[in-house]
């Protein structure tokens, strides 16, 4: 036998209903008039999207031209390691030295917020620490084009630098002849309202293919292999000279490669001995080599000068006139002759 409704469930039951038809007479009448049911009926989402319209516009304005432009936080750009052209070495040994994301920053983001525009010079600080004792980069010689962007490569990211923060502080590094074509290049224009340099990767690719060519890299490596002792130098100058003339080819020569390098630029009987102990004991550093021919050269040096013969003295001899010399003012005895018998 089939249970009646209670007037609650018929109460409930009748109020659904209208509900139903309520909201399906909505829908009809959102039809015929022609809108939408995802379109903005009201005047309030309307002046919001105009509001927001107007925001996005204030903030392209806020942007500055130029290589140093800003982008807001949804847009950020991250520098990617394969949009430039490599210089192309003239042998493989230089190819990590002449490649410009070897001096890549860990944090790639081209962004650089107006805020951080006019602070450029207190960042700029912060990396003299680094460069403490060393000569900004002018151009004349060109091989310091490793030393000045290894050590802002490293002082860079110990400050937390991105990539967008480091591009204008590069030029800081730069003086003479180099920071005047740095600086014309920055602002010049490679096509229709694009700038020749526009990224951090583009002016470290700028400097290397300037400076670092394929005859200043074969001159410095030829100079370098090439490096002799001369008779009147000590083998710790040498030694000095040869490891000052591979730090400027910056990561090129390892320590065995100097050592290399400093045995067979030594003199004919100094090198013999260095190179018998090196046989014997491989691992010797670089210091103990350079000591160990410091010791055998002053050693050749006493022995060289106990062994001269020595000078003979000379002596004056004088020697009689053969004709005695007469003093006019001396009065001599008349020797008196006796007659004969």
């Amino acid at each position: 036998m089939a249970r009646s409704a209670s007037p609650v469930e018929n109460a409930n039951m009748s109020a659904a209903n209208e509900e139903s038809s309520s909201s399906g007479t909505d829908s009809l009448s959102s039809s015929d008039s022609g809108e939408s049911p995802g379109s903005p009926s009201s005047p309030s989402s309307r002046s919001s999207s105009e509001s927001s319209d107007t925001s996005s516009d204030a903030a392209s304005r806020r942007s500055g031209p130029g290589p140093y432009k800003s982008r807001p936080d949804s847009q950020k750009r991250l520098e990617k390691a394969d949009r430039l052209k490599i210089t192309r070495p003239s042998s493989s040994r230089f190819k990590s030295l002449l490649d410009y994301r070897t001096y890549f920053l860990m944090r790639r983001d081209l962004s650089l917020p107006p805020s951080l525009v006019k602070k450029t010079h207190k960042m700029n600080r912060r990396l003299d620490g680094a460069f403490q004792g060393q000569e900004p980069f002018t151009g004349t010689s060109p091989l310091g084009v490793f030393t000045c962007l290894t050590t802002f490569w490293r002082a860079c990211d110990e400050a937390g630098l991105k990539h967008g923060q480091a591009l204008p502080l590069l030029d800081f590094r730069l003086s003479g002849a180099a920071k005047r074509a740095f600086s014309s290049a920055l602002n010049s224009n490679a096509g229709h309202r694009t700038h020749a340099i526009r990224t951090y990767g583009a002016a470290i690719n700028w400097l290397l293919a300037k400076y670092a060519t394929h005859a200043v890299m074969d001159s410095a490596h030829n100079d370098i292999i090439t490096m002799r002792q001369p008779d009147n130098e000590s083998p710790t100058a040498f030694g000095l000279r040869v490891e000052t003339q591979c730090d400027r080819l910056d990561g090129l020569f390892h320590a065995q490669d100097v050592k290399d390098v400093f045995i067979n630029g030594l003199s004919e009987n100094i090198q013999s001995h260095v190179r018998v102990l090196d046989g014997q004991f491989p691992k010797r550093t670089l210091a103990d080599t350079i000591s160990a021919a410091q010791k055998y050269w002053d050693e050749s040096n006493k022995l060289r000068l106990s062994l001269k013969l020595p000078r003979l003295q000379t002596t004056k001899v004088a020697y009689a006139s053969p004709t005695p010399t007469r003093h006019t003012n001396v009065d001599r005895p008349i020797p008196v002759t006796q007659p004969r018998a």
